[in-house]
């Protein structure tokens, strides 16, 4: 009976361990790149300080045999790059007496640097008073509309919409979390997006030489728009992402910790275990600012030049006429003539735009000059995919000994 009963310890004292190791454990890592006979790769495991394993592939070569060289690749949590001209933190508007006679003000939107520094002051009206603003603000005319959590564009019959983008986190340990151990959770990627509306001809019938070549032959009127294309543009702001774990402390930054006192046993069935069963979770939601811009693009019929040549002319100027070209006059011998050039414009088609304008999205019925984009998923190369969006489901459980029955 001792010897059974040492057995079953035994037996048990395994089976906690491999379960520990799996729930513990993240995705395991690939093998070390390049490892070929004699050579041959092994996985090396420890446990990790703040909870979970670290594992890593290496490859162990015989006596004499030299073992490629690998690189050790490590996430890191999502950073943005730097730019020559940073997306503001906030917007604000205020009456302001600045240049305007005493007792007048107007309205003027300040855009603030993330450090806390003034970008700009844009005058949205003119100067008024002695309170502003002087007019009701309208939206007729605007090109943009805010319908939820899009935003459309209109102009010259071109029409653009675009929504928010998903981006993507990543978290450890996966694909189970355990009690009293911290989930890491950090932004890995977080992509801007774009959009361009269908092309319009503003000029109408004077486009048509641009596809047949014949513009310089049949120039059309100077101004002549064609090929004008609306753009949406929406991209991550200078604030970190704001995570909130059900049942435990969130935070603000590209990466985060939560840890749960409780299993998630008596939670919805929203997560997924070791073989992609569907397991009770808690909810982790994350959202960050995006900023929004509105972009024109077209060619436009303008010129780009002159075409000149010196002859001679006859100098209908009483107070006379100087030379223009070089010092030939004397090739000009009739009454009232001089060397000089007659020029001729050159017309051509110009690229203008995208020119860029920063959206404050309060002037089409939104709360915010910004968008709060909530759209968060797993990333794909965490298995059992395709993961939801605008949620991180996160199953934990509490892991116990194996009880014998001590009538054995």
């Amino acid at each position: 009976m001792k010897h059974k009963m040492e057995i079953l310890v035994a037996v048990g004292t395994g089976l906690v361990l491999f379960s520990l190791s799996l729930a513990l454990r993240p995705a395991l890592k690939p093998q070390a790149q390049g490892c070929a006979p004699p050579c041959h790769s092994s996985e090396q495991c420890r446990v990790s300080p703040g909870g979970g394993m670290e594992c890593s592939s290496t490859c162990q070569c015989p006596p004499g045999a030299t073992p490629p060289a690998e690189e050790e690749t490590t996430p890191v949590p999502w950073t943005p790059a730097p730019t020559a001209t940073p997306l503001p933190s906030f917007m604000d508007e205020a009456c302001w007496a600045d240049s305007c006679q005493p007792g007048e003000s107007r309205l003027t939107r300040f855009t603030y640097h993330p450090s806390g520094g003034l970008i700009d002051a844009e005058f949205r009206e003119g100067c008024c008073g002695p309170s502003c603003p002087c007019e009701e603000p309208t939206t007729e005319d605007e090109p943009v509309t805010v319908p939820g959590n899009y935003v459309q564009g209109s102009e010259w019959g071109a029409t653009v919409q675009l929504q928010l983008p998903v981006w993507t986190a990543d978290r450890r340990p996966y694909p189970r979390g355990m009690v009293q151990v911290p989930n890491n959770i950090w932004a890995e990627d977080i992509p801007s997006a774009n959009a361009w509306s269908n092309t319009v001809n503003p000029g109408g019938s004077d486009c048509a030489c641009r596809a047949t070549g014949t513009c310089e032959d049949d120039s059309p009127p100077r101004g002549t728009m064609c090929e004008f294309q609306l753009g949406l543009k929406t991209k991550p702001g200078a604030e970190a992402p704001t995570w909130d774990c059900e049942e435990s402390e969130g935070g603000y930054g590209y990466q985060t910790v939560c840890t749960w006192k409780y299993s998630s046993a008596d939670k919805p069935y929203i997560g997924k275990g070791l073989s992609c069963e569907d397991l009770p979770a808690f909810e982790v939601t994350a959202s960050i600012p995006y900023w929004w811009s509105i972009g024109r693009r077209w060619y436009e019929w303008e010129k780009i030049g002159q075409d000149c040549e010196c002859n001679c002319k006859v100098c209908e100027d009483p107070n006379g006429c100087s030379d223009q070209c070089g010092g030939q006059a004397g090739l000009c011998t009739g009454a009232n003539e001089f060397w000089d050039r007659d020029c001729e414009d050159i017309y051509g088609w110009v690229h203008h735009g995208p020119n860029w304008e920063l959206l404050d999205l309060r002037d089409y019925g939104h709360p915010t000059p910004y968008m709060r984009n909530g759209k968060v998923q797993l990333v794909s190369s965490r298995s059992c995919g395709p993961h939801p969006v605008g949620r991180l489901p996160i199953p934990v459980i509490e892991v116990q000994g194996v009880i014998s029955n001590p009538k054995d």
